[in-house]
């Protein structure tokens, strides 16, 4: 958990996989002022379930369009105060192809975004 409690004190973006529960990495984004958000999926999830489901776990806009680039184009918006903090878990509820395309959007914003955001992918 330090290199994750290093990033949310020095305001660094990344992806991180976290051996933690979480619950435990979403408290300690909160003790460092971080937005946070939870994607949970427990059971096998094809894209359209998947995009819906972000849709609502993430408060994304009435505008977004339910396919990978607009999932793209809100997390741009993404723009908190001292960061925002994702914490995905079963992400291996994912097919192969979905989740390589979502861990690749997720490191797009990473590295384009102008305010620090964590990607957690949690136990």
């Amino acid at each position: 958990m330090s290199s994750l409690t290093t990033a949310l004190t020095d305001g660094t973006s990344g992806v991180f996989s976290a051996g933690d529960p979480a619950q435990r990495v979403l408290d300690l984004a909160r003790d460092h002022g971080w937005r946070t958000y939870a994607v949970r999926l427990t059971q096998p999830t094809d894209k359209k379930a998947f995009l819906k489901r972000a849709a609502k776990d993430l408060d994304l806009p009435d505008y977004f369009g339910h396919t990978w680039d607009s999932l793209a184009d809100c997390l741009r918006d993404f723009e908190d105060e001292p960061g925002t903090l994702l914490s995905f878990e079963g992400i291996e509820q994912l097919g192969a192809k979905d989740r390589a395309t979502l861990i690749d959007i997720f490191t797009e914003r990473v590295e384009e975004g102008t305010k620090p955001f964590l990607v957690v992918v949690a136990d």
